[in-house]
């Protein structure tokens, strides 16, 4: 909720919608306007394949990781969108 994100399970029919077959993470759902992920540049559609270098390949595995951060002030995703990958930084606090 702080990065201004929703995420949900990747099922098969949605991998196929997007070309994420045989991958694993969780897709970004909606994205808030204005928000710290929409100024990032993540949008929905993309794939969240890890959070701080660990990978998660489903909801809980991303809850998991997500609350591990809350110490850490900033959180470390790598976002797959379309064929390209890449390591977006976003604060958490506030």
């Amino acid at each position: 909720e702080k990065l201004g994100l929703a995420v949900q399970s990747l099922s098969p029919s949605l991998a196929r919608r997007f070309g994420y077959e045989g991958r694993e993470g969780v897709l970004v759902s909606e994205v808030e306007r204005g928000g710290k992920a929409a100024r990032a540049g993540i949008k929905a559609g993309s794939l969240i394949l890890e959070v701080d270098r660990e990978p998660v390949r489903d909801l809980e595995e991303f809850r998991r990781a997500m609350q591990g951060t809350v110490d850490d002030g900033q959180v470390l995703l790598l976002v797959l969108e379309g064929r390209f990958a890449r390591y977006v930084a976003l604060d958490v606090d506030g």
